[in-house]
């Protein structure tokens, strides 16, 4: 017997192949402002930008962040595709960019900055 599996869009988009020499980055746009950008226009900016995939994800499924829904845009392409598309987008619809695939560089920081604020303190002490 076959099981089904359902499954959030983004987490079908987070399994996408990056192929090398490409980059994925993940672009958070506001969804009051994605009627600007749905349909024809995400079909244009890809075609301008060059960019190999671009796939949003469906309204229900957006995420909120400083109290502002968004849903998240997957560009996949060479480093200067997906540069053109998420400028692109951003002229258009504004939004920014997401945490997404960042969270190891994220948590080095966090885990750094308390050492560096205790050195930082240590200094201004001796200077005092």
């Amino acid at each position: 017997q076959k099981k089904i599996r359902v499954m959030a869009t983004k987490d079908v988009y987070k399994d996408l192949e990056v192929p090398e020499g490409h980059c994925r980055v993940v672009w958070l746009i506001p969804t009051k402002t994605l009627p600007i950008v749905k349909g024809r226009g995400l079909h244009e900016i890809k075609q301008k930008s060059g960019v190999h995939t671009l796939l949003v994800t469906r309204e229900v499924e957006c995420d909120t962040y400083f109290d502002v829904e968004y849903v998240q845009a997957f560009c996949i392409g060479s480093p200067a595709c997906t540069k053109s598309a998420v400028s692109m987008i951003h002229n258009e619809a504004s939004g920014r960019l997401s945490e997404e695939g960042f969270h190891e560089l994220i948590d080095a920081i966090e885990e750094a900055l308390p050492r560096v604020e205790d050195e930082f303190n240590e200094g201004f002490v001796a200077l005092s």
